[in-house]
């Protein structure tokens, strides 16, 4: 159904960034050390895998021709750069920045020799600053933007086929997702759905004040914005989601 194609249309994107990453990587290198810096833990990401699977799809598989050297940061912008450092240090032919804005940044802030690659879903590259240009590289950085404002009209389309008589959608926004808020606005109003913007700003987030007891905000159903947090605690969220038998997408 359309849940599936925009799964689909996500995974196409990811791996066309994933065939730019590989054509990047030195065929002279005897094996390349593949450097991923990702928001969550490789067995929560969302996108790991998928690295590793493209590049032994065109022959740079871990232990064939290819060392793939994961680390990720859940804690904020120090830690980020701690993990980016640990990674510059292995003397790495290419450095993955996978999903959000730090993991990039991170990166970037330690000046390595290697070419930086980015899988740009929570943020916009060029808006961010990242890059200057998406047509060529530009500060040793170049990668595919995934655009999520699309994606959040998209995923507000589907909740709306699949519920037509809902009224109320309540929307979980924090600082990473903050560009993506007009556009989920945008395409509520034109969903028909009155919104309820919920929008997280310290860390940890309080989800419990809103998923505890869904009747008190009334809402039919609920939608997080693109976010590594979100993405990190989505275990949490969607197990509070369940209790509350709040459909959400």
């Amino acid at each position: 159904g359309s849940a599936q194609q925009l799964t689909t249309r996500r995974r196409f994107l990811a791996l066309s960034a994933l065939a730019a990453m590989a054509a990047r990587v030195r065929a002279q290198t005897p094996r390349a050390r593949i450097g991923v810096l990702d928001p969550s833990p490789f067995e929560d990401s969302v996108y790991a895998n998928s690295v590793v699977q493209a590049f032994t799809e065109r022959g740079y598989g871990e232990g064939v021709r290819a060392t793939f050297l994961y680390r990720f940061a859940e804690g904020g912008f120090d830690q980020h750069r701690e993990q980016a450092r640990a990674l510059a240090a292995q003397n790495c032919d290419l450095l993955v920045a996978l999903r959000s804005e730090p993991t990039a940044r991170a990166l970037q802030s330690v000046r390595p020799a290697a070419p930086i690659l980015f899988l740009a879903i929570d943020y916009h590259p060029l808006e961010s600053g990242v890059v200057t240009s998406l047509r060529s590289p530009d500060r040793n950085t170049t990668g595919v933007f995934a655009p999520q404002n699309v994606l959040v009209a998209r995923r507000v389309e589907i909740l709306r086929q699949l519920l037509p008589q809902a009224n109320r959608l309540m929307v979980f926004a924090d600082p990473y997702s903050a560009d993506q808020v007009e556009a989920a606005l945008k395409a509520a109003a034109a969903a028909n759905f009155r919104l309820l913007l919920v929008q997280f700003g310290r860390q940890p987030y309080e989800y419990s004040t809103y998923l505890q007891d869904t009747r008190s905000v009334e809402a039919d159903a609920c939608m997080t914005l693109a976010s590594p947090v979100f993405t990190r605690d989505r275990r949490p969220i969607c197990e509070a989601l369940l209790r509350q038998r709040l459909p959400s997408i």
